[in-house]
């Protein structure tokens, strides 16, 4: 069966470019990347790559012929990664990737938050790691969004406690050292001023210079 007559929801793998995409910067570097097809029409095939987004389509997906895509799995399901519908969970992280687009990964962890960075089977090497945008039940995503077939999940919550710690205590450091050098300079200042007010009372005393002397009380009395 040739990829034309493939439904939306076949996972592919892109092959091979035609020329006009290999020249391309959007698509030069899509070769051997796996998505899922999310329309086959008048010889265009738009596919949703994993981890990756075309900034010159509307719907952020890639246009290819057939003869560039090699099917990996066909499946009515709506996902990448090689995997079909996932079931059995009540949550879904909304995680954003290139552009700001959404993407919704099934959710395991009951303990996982907005804002918490989560590592995913997404099939890009590249992007695995998400900060979790927003966290939904199920139900409230389908409400947004019917059609919605998930197929990738998160694995885990990242923890960067101690990392995050070291980062604050470089920080504070810092502080502490711009403050000191801050002080050190007005110190600095004032023990110049000190020096030359000092080193001139005592020359004007010494030197028996009168207009030295004239000079000091001007300067002290104004």
């Amino acid at each position: 069966m040739g990829l034309e007559h493939l439904k939306e929801g076949t996972i592919v793998k892109v092959k091979s470019l035609k020329y006009k995409h290999t020249v391309s910067k959007t698509y030069k570097h899509t070769l051997n990347c796996t998505g899922v097809i999310m329309r086959n029409g008048s010889g265009s095939i738009g596919v949703e790559l994993d981890g990756m987004e075309n900034s010159s389509s509307s719907y952020g997906w890639f246009w290819f012929e057939a003869s560039e895509l090699k099917v990996i799995e066909e499946s009515n399901q709506k996902g990448g990664n090689g995997m079909g519908k996932l079931t059995g969970f009540e949550k879904v992280a909304v995680l954003k990737g290139n552009y700001d687009k959404e993407y919704h990964f099934a959710l395991y962890d009951d303990t996982v938050e907005e804002g918490d960075l989560v590592y995913s089977n997404n099939g890009n090497a590249s992007e695995k790691v998400f900060k979790v945008h927003r966290v939904l039940m199920h139900e409230e995503a389908l409400e947004e969004n019917p059609k919605l077939n998930i197929s990738k999940e998160v694995i885990c919550k990242l923890d960067t406690s101690a990392y995050d710690a070291r980062v604050r205590e470089r920080e504070v450091a810092k502080e502490k050292e711009q403050k000191k050098r801050t002080l050190k300079a007005k110190m600095d200042s004032i023990a110049d001023d000190l020096v030359k007010d000092e080193f001139y009372q005592k020359l004007a005393e010494s030197s028996g210079n009168s207009e030295l002397k004239k000079l000091l009380e001007e300067y002290n009395n104004i």
